[in-house]
């Protein structure tokens, strides 16, 4: 995909066009959203951009031989340092040395690009050996990072970064690329997928693919409808339930983050919904909106949700977590009642 082909982004879009015209790209950026919003796309494509030898205004020529490289996936300034690494893989030292070895060893006379998927994975040592290159760029390299929650860096490491913030895609954006990639899916649920999805690739797909999936959200916002007036008690009963379905075997601590990090997903979009109504605005039409007690209550659950999937990401017992996440939102919300 070419930058230019992104779709959705058209700020992010404005201002790399901008620092490229101007010869005034930062060293190292992290591009920062929502899942399956396109940051990884448009990671490659920048690093293409970059290393291509006639580059046609946002985009890599395609032609020349650095972009044969490319498509091959031989090009020997392109570092991939997460390369090959499970999407819920955390990214180590030894990774990190590799990537640093390499570089050592590259002619700085010429571009090289280093794109990191997914770099709030990076494990403390990691990061902390990442931040020492961060501080003392070479001449000639670029970092490339993305992020779905950035939160989960290090504030050392943000802070060298120049943050672009990738919004959720329009729900006709999503079934326009599900449209594109041929899918065996009928466009009815195709529409769904991509009006459920919260504005993710990603998400929509994975609706497709799994039926669980839209079974979870429906139980999520069930178990929020009912949150105001349920005794705290049977939330464990709640989360017991989240953490084993029927004929599932009990999920193992990695597995049982992605699930409550999604059950926090779900939970934002709803609660945002009640904030909306609160305001007059339009509603999705796709996710109940409850009936909240002021804008305040409601930025104040919304900050705890996202609190509450950063802590996902440290060393937080998932579990408690969630209990402690949810038991706030209640007490917010019958303080007022």
């Amino acid at each position: 995909m070419n930058l230019s082909e992104l779709r959705g982004e058209h700020r992010v879009l404005r201002q790399l066009q901008h620092a490229l015209d101007n010869n005034r790209l930062p060293h190292g950026l992290l591009f920062a959203g929502p899942e399956g919003v396109g940051k990884r796309a448009a990671a490659y494509a920048l690093a293409a951009r970059l290393l291509c030898e006639n580059p046609q205004g946002l985009d890599a020529c395609g032609h020349c031989p650095s972009c044969r490289y490319l498509t091959a996936g031989t090009h020997p300034d392109l570092l991939l340092p997460a390369k090959d690494i499970p999407r819920e893989g955390s990214i180590g030292i030894k990774r990190l040395r590799t990537m640093l070895g390499q570089l050592a060893t590259t002619s700085h006379d010429k571009r090289s690009v280093v794109v990191l998927i997914g770099a709030e994975r990076l494990t403390r040592e990691a990061a902390n050996a990442f931040l020492k290159t961060l501080e003392e760029p070479a001449p000639g390299i670029t970092f490339i990072l993305t992020a779905s929650h950035p939160e989960a860096l290090p504030e050392t490491i943000r802070s060298r970064l120049a943050t672009y913030l990738f919004a959720p895609l329009p729900a006709a954006d999503v079934a326009a690329l599900l449209t594109a990639a041929d899918l065996p899916y009928r466009p009815a649920q195709i529409d769904l997928a991509a009006r459920l999805s919260g504005g993710s690739l990603a998400k929509a797909r994975r609706l497709l693919e799994d039926e669980r999936l839209l079974t979870d959200r429906q139980q999520v916002f069930r178990l929020l409808d009912d949150l105001p007036r349920r005794h705290p008690g049977l939330l464990v009963n709640d989360l017991q339930t989240l953490c084993q379905a029927p004929g599932e075997k009990r999920l193992d601590r990695t597995a049982l983050k992605a699930r409550l990090r999604r059950f926090f997903g779900y939970a934002e979009s709803y609660y945002l919904e009640g904030m909306k109504a609160l305001l007059g605005l339009p509603a999705t039409g796709t996710t109940p909106a409850p009936a909240l007690p002021s804008a305040a209550i409601a930025t104040a659950i919304l900050a705890l949700l996202r609190q509450g999937t950063a802590r996902l990401e440290t060393g937080a017992d998932p579990a408690l977590v969630f209990l402690v996440t949810l038991l706030a939102i209640q007490q917010r919300l019958t303080t007022t009642i």
